[in-house]
């Protein structure tokens, strides 16, 4: 059966009223789960397509633009005024946004507005501490970067709702990590404790961790579910390899922690959350078992026992996958 007769037969049962718009949604919701672990091919908004020697020439074409801008500025710089380093930065970076928004009108050069979006990220960035710079304002300062990638987040954000593309949230999300490490650092200068100075980063890193997870979590139902993955993926590692950094207290709770996020991967159908729990699970044992077990025992007997426990990790794993994730029906 062909792809259109699948349509139309599909398109008839609803019709008929023997399929719900319900059951086409659960169904297209369970194929999109199973995918959950792999990025497609369409994550950043370009559309799923065989490459041709177009988008080739595209690629390396965008690519030799780039390098070609970066040898150009780094020859040259030195004999630059301070205006013409603002107009071969901010400017090409300003130009190079422009001509993707006019490229983006038309499908047949949207790849190549892609690349003209990438370039200006780079560029407009970087040209806005060129002009700061030369405006007398100090680049030591993280006050100073907090108001660059500020800037650039509300560009890219404004782009993103113009456009809807996964690309403009993707450059969103980036600006707005940088943003808010430029903040920490800002405060963090206030502090001269090395163990404070760690802590203030480590419960940050935690705090944006949980809110990449959030996201995710709010995309997976739209157009935009392709990021969600790579959402939670960033969001558990930050979360989670933080806390497990932190130790003291967060050593008592982090086993519910664990167990919270795997509750979550069967709530959510998820082996996204699942392997990366056990995979962090398995990081506090060997831990725990290193700094509580390592000198009672002697290091061979407490790898021993490390190793037992990895392996009743990994069947649990695997179990709570077949039986509550990949096979959800079977369990209730």
């Amino acid at each position: 059966m062909t792809k259109q007769e699948l349509l139309q037969e599909l398109s008839a049962s609803f019709q008929a009223g023997e399929v719900t718009s319900a059951e086409i949604e659960q169904v297209v919701g369970g194929a999109r789960q199973s995918g959950d672990i792999g990025l497609q091919a369409s994550t950043f908004g370009v559309p799923r397509r065989q490459i041709n020697i177009a988008q080739v020439l595209y690629y390396i074409g965008a690519l030799i633009v780039l390098i070609g801008i970066v040898v150009l500025i780094g020859q040259n710089w030195s004999d630059l005024n301070g205006i013409e380093r603002i107009l071969v930065t901010l400017g090409a970076g300003i130009v190079a946004y422009i001509s993707a928004e006019l490229f983006f009108k038309y499908p047949a050069f949207r790849t190549v507005s892609y690349f003209a979006y990438i370039i200006s990220a780079i560029l407009i960035p970087f040209g806005m501490g060129v002009t700061l710079f030369e405006a007398g304002v100090s680049l030591s300062e993280p006050g100073t970067y907090a108001i660059i990638f500020g800037a650039s987040l509300v560009v890219y954000f404004f782009t993103f709702i113009l456009n809807r593309q996964n690309l403009f949230l993707c450059f969103s999300l980036i600006f707005l990590a940088l943003s808010y490490y430029s903040l920490l650092t800002v405060f963090d200068e206030q502090i001269l404790d090395y163990s404070s100075s760690f802590n203030l980063y480590a419960y940050g890193t935690m705090i944006i961790g949980a809110g990449y997870v959030l996201i995710g979590r709010g995309l997976e139902e739209g157009v935009h579910s392709s990021l969600t993955t790579p959402l939670y993926i960033i969001g558990l590692f930050a979360f989670l390899g933080s806390a497990l950094s932190l130790g003291e207290v967060w050593d008592i709770i982090y086993p519910f922690i664990i167990l919270g996020l795997i509750y979550l991967s069967i709530y959510l159908k998820s082996k996204t959350f699942l392997r990366i729990s056990a995979l962090f699970l398995m990081a506090y044992v060997i831990k725990i078992t290193g700094e509580y077990f390592g000198e009672n025992l002697g290091w061979p007997l407490a790898l021993v026992l490390a190793g037992f426990l990895l392996i009743g990790i990994g069947y649990l794993t695997h179990y709570l996958n077949k039986r509550f994730i990949l096979n959800p029906v079977q369990s209730q």
